[in-house]
């Protein structure tokens, strides 16, 4: 959780994390992996989404981030797909996917 919590510090926007009860979160993975997961998916709900981003945590663990999607926006599959209005590079879902291993078959 520290590094959940960390991230979304520096990230600076209206983002809140409800960690409910659950009192630890232990994952196997490099806690600089886990960042960059973190504020990709963060930094992709903000973007493209609308309101207030939500981070809930819940036992297993299993993190979800939550926000209403913005009128026209889909999930891109491709690198470097992204929308007209997109400031980015079309990388951050497909850095999380390579990272984590749940690359989308064609």
């Amino acid at each position: 959780m520290q590094v959940t919590r960390m991230v979304i510090a520096e990230m600076r926007g209206d983002i809140v994390f409800d960690d409910g009860d659950v009192e630890s979160a232990f994952v196997a993975i490099h806690p600089e992996a886990l960042a960059l997961i973190l504020e990709n998916l963060l930094r992709n709900a903000r973007d493209h989404g609308t309101g207030r981003v939500r981070v809930l945590l819940e036992a297993g663990p299993v993190l979800s981030i939550l926000n209403p999607v913005a009128e026209g926006a889909a999930f891109r599959h491709g690198t470097f797909e992204k929308s007209a209005r997109s400031a980015g590079t079309g990388l951050g879902l497909g850095i999380v996917q390579k990272i984590t291993g749940k690359e989308e078959s064609a």
